[in-house]
């Protein structure tokens, strides 16, 4: 039985999320009249709640830059008190 075949989608394809390639959203016809930028904002949230949030590939590396630093910090304070502790 097909039902609603007038329905208003979004489709978000890139969800960050290494088991789903992508998720479509079926908008309410009761919201169907709100802008683009709202229904875009709400997707955003609704997959954040589910842990599925697109991030840009900027927010990633600025990440991974971070993790990297904290890493390096981290690794020559362990040297440094080990260092000052043999000698």
């Amino acid at each position: 039985m097909i039902r609603g075949v007038n329905k208003q989608i979004i489709e978000v394809n890139e969800t960050e999320n290494e088991y789903f390639e992508k998720a479509i959203l079926f908008v309410r016809a009761s919201k169907s009249d709100i802008s683009t930028g709202r229904l875009r904002q709400q997707a955003t949230r609704i997959l954040g709640g589910m842990g599925m949030a697109p991030m840009s590939k900027k927010k990633i590396k600025i990440q991974n830059l971070v993790r990297m630093i904290c890493a390096a910090i981290g690794g020559s304070a362990i040297t440094a008190i080990l260092m000052l502790s043999f000698s």
